[in-house]
């Protein structure tokens, strides 16, 4: 079996591509800390040739809205286009719970608990590109009749991530809850 993940230098990224290789699968990485971008349709296509899975991680969180919208959207595109378009069987994606545009303090929700009948509805550009990005998945899906997996997944943390928030909480120890209160929602990395 051959793979390709996007985004594979990144937090989740190394992870999945340590465990797969791990596991006797090759990989196809695809990063922009390699110079690869997945706005780069031809290379992006090119470097899936023969694949039979993409993991499509790659995603832009920061302060520039543009730059989140056109890495995140477009890359997305570019992504969904090539599976569409070749012989790769699978596709997973990693969206987040900040599609719901409740969390990082973006806005209260409706009503709690969350469930999975919960309308989102995004404002920031991440959590608005994240959205945008399932929305065309499930539409992609129905036009090449070949599974897509969105995975919605909460903060992901690992020991690094507990350490700082053990530490923040001893210097302030309303900062469980302030500057905004995440539901505890998170997964631990391993």
């Amino acid at each position: 079996m051959k793979v390709l993940i996007t985004g594979n230098k990144g937090f989740v990224g190394d992870r999945v591509e340590k465990k797969l290789i791990q596991n006797g699968i090759e990989v196809i990485g695809f990063d922009i800390k390699d110079g690869l971008d997945i706005c780069d349709y031809r290379k992006l296509k090119d470097l899936s040739f023969d694949c039979d899975v993409i993991i499509h991680l790659a995603a832009a969180d920061n302060d520039n809205p543009t730059e989140i919208m056109k890495s995140n959207v477009v890359g997305t595109m570019n992504v969904l286009n090539i599976f569409k378009e070749t012989n790769i069987k699978k596709m997973i994606f990693m969206s987040s719970v900040d599609s719901l545009g409740i969390f990082q303090g973006e806005d209260k929700p409706l009503y709690l608990p969350i469930d999975d009948d919960y309308p989102c509805h995004p404002k920031k550009a991440y959590s608005l590109s994240k959205y945008t990005n399932e929305m065309m998945c499930r539409n992609y899906q129905k036009q090449c009749d070949k599974p897509i997996m969105c995975l919605r997944a909460p903060g992901i943390w690992d020991e690094k991530t507990y350490g700082k928030i053990e530490n923040c909480r001893q210097e302030r120890p309303s900062f469980e809850w302030d500057p905004y209160w995440e539901y505890g929602a998170f997964l631990d990395i391993i």
